[in-house]
């Protein structure tokens, strides 16, 4: 996977536990909060990845190695 595909599956992934989170509590200040704090993450997460990820997979037993590129 690129850096760009990369980006844009961990922004996803933020994207997706700030929804849960804001739905999860009460009120619309708090649900806010929580967008505000997942936009936050995800923007940190984004900007601190430098390269893409290769991965391993076998299909009998999934994800077998993976790491940075």
């Amino acid at each position: 996977m690129d850096k760009t595909l990369t980006k844009n599956v961990a922004a996803g992934i933020t994207g997706g536990l700030s929804g849960l989170i804001g739905g999860a509590v009460s009120g619309p200040a708090a649900a806010g909060a929580a967008g505000a704090i997942g936009g936050f993450v995800g923007s940190a997460v984004g900007n601190s990845i430098k390269g893409g990820i290769w991965i391993d997979y076998n299909y009998y037993q999934g994800v077998t190695n993976w790491g940075w590129q």
